[in-house]
């Protein structure tokens, strides 16, 4: 037993469909478990998935460890990929077992960390490092259990070489019955993805869907940014407010 282990965070669920389960919807089980223990604040030490069917032994069955870091969830496909094998070989019902071991978060305020710069240098504010930054945030705030904030990055993680944001994070403006295109993606900072993550856990949006707030907000960053584009093309110019409430009104029109 680990010092410090927590006992009281457990659930089960039998006839579950595994086609239908995903990497985002067990953080969101971690998210809703650890939330359930507050005000008792915990953190993540692993997880594990032990894959087997109805009449494998114990001794046998197979188990995967799902670090937090594994951002691109080179794990949970091979966890997976082997259900599905077993299940395949066997016929068997196949069973997915998850441990989530969790411990006591001694630290009631996480530190967040403040980057270093030389007095008088300047601060170059690329969509990279936005991006980045408000990222490192979310997560260092969110380590006592929090996946909800990387689960966004997951979904909605560019895949167009195409968009000049490539391969960062960009919400994708769809329209029924049109394809995407990346003329319709719009990239989102790190500290939009905090606001996202704090109203998935509010229920106020999901990982899928954001609110209308979180879209406004994506629409003007995106409108703050071809504006200071233009203005340091031109010279000069502002923020065009009455572009920003047509935004928002076309939005909420959608």
């Amino acid at each position: 037993m680990d010092k410090n282990q927590v006992l009281e965070a457990t659930d089960s669920e039998s006839d579950y469909n595994l086609g239908a389960l995903s990497y985002t919807n067990l953080w969101e089980w971690i998210d809703n478990t650890t939330r359930g223990l507050l005000p008792r604040r915990v953190k993540v030490r692993s997880v594990l998935a032990t894959v087997y069917h109805t009449k494998q032994h114990k001794k046998d069955r197979l188990v995967k460890k799902l670090p937090a870091s594994d951002t691109r969830r080179r794990n949970w496909v091979k966890v997976m990929a082997l259900a599905k094998s077993i299940f395949e070989e066997t016929s068997w019902k196949t069973h997915i077992d998850f441990d989530l071991i969790l411990m006591d978060d001694p630290a009631a305020q996480p530190q967040l960390p403040t980057p270093s710069r030389a007095p008088g240098a300047r601060v170059r504010n690329t969509a990279t490092q936005i991006q980045e930054d408000g990222l490192a945030r979310v997560i260092v705030a969110e380590q006592a259990g929090g996946g909800v904030a990387l689960g966004i990055r997951d979904h909605w993680a560019c895949r167009d070489a195409h968009c000049e944001n490539f391969p960062l994070t960009c919400w994708v403006r769809r329209r029924e019955g049109q394809p995407d295109q990346f003329e319709n993606h719009y990239a989102v900072n790190g500290h939009i993805i905090a606001m996202w993550a704090r109203e998935v856990s509010q229920e106020r949006s999901t990982i899928q869907e954001p609110s209308d707030n979180v879209r406004v907000a994506i629409l003007q960053d995106r409108d703050r940014a071809v504006a200071n584009r233009t203005q340091k093309r031109k010279g000069a110019g502002a923020v065009d407010n009455e572009n920003l409430v047509r935004l928002e009104r076309q939005l909420l029109s959608a």
